[in-house]
C-alpha cells in the first residue's frame, strides 16, 4: 500500500457526533473520532503513559486521554495539557460516496509546530 493511499474504515452516518473508535489502518492503531461534521485520525495511545485512547473523550476541539486527562487537540494532535509532554501523530481523513477513508501515513510533525515556533521548509 502506498502511502497516498486512503483505507475506507466506516460509513460516515455510523459516527454520531463525540464518537472514538479505534482502529488499525495499514499497520497503525489509531482513534478515529468525529467532533461536529469533522472526522480526524490520531495515534492511538497516550503519549504520557501509552495509554489506550479507545476510551477518550471529546470535549471541544480536544480528545481527552481517559487516564490522567491530558487533552490533545483533533486537528494536529498538539498537547494542550499537562502530564502529557509530547503531542499526538495525526493522520488525513476524507469523506468518500459518505464513507470515512483515513490515510495510514501520518502527517509531520506530530503535534503540529512547537509553541513559539513556526514551520520550516
Amino acid at each position: 500500500m502506498s502511502a497516498s493511499e486512503y483505507v475506507d474504515v466506516a460509513p460516515a452516518a455510523e459516527l454520531a457526533p463525540g464518537t472514538v473508535r479505534a482502529l488499525e489502518v495499514g499497520g497503525q492503531e489509531i482513534v478515529l473520532c468525529r467532533a461536529g461534521d469533522e472526522y480526524f485520525a490520531l495515534q492511538a495511545r497516550c503519549s504520557h503513559t501509552n495509554a489506550p485512547l479507545a476510551r477518550a473523550r471529546i470535549r471541544g476541539d480536544c480528545l481527552v486521554c481517559p487516564v490522567h486527562g491530558a487533552r490533545f487537540r483533533l486537528r494536529d494532535g498538539k498537547h494542550l495539557t499537562p502530564p502529557a509532554s509530547s503531542g499526538l501523530l495525526t493522520f488525513p481523513t476524507r469523506v468518500e460516496n459518505g464513507r470515512v477513508q483515513v490515510s495510514p501515513a501520518p502527517l509531520e510533525p506530530p503535534g503540529g509546530v512547537p509553541d513559539g515556533g513556526s514551520p520550516t521548509t
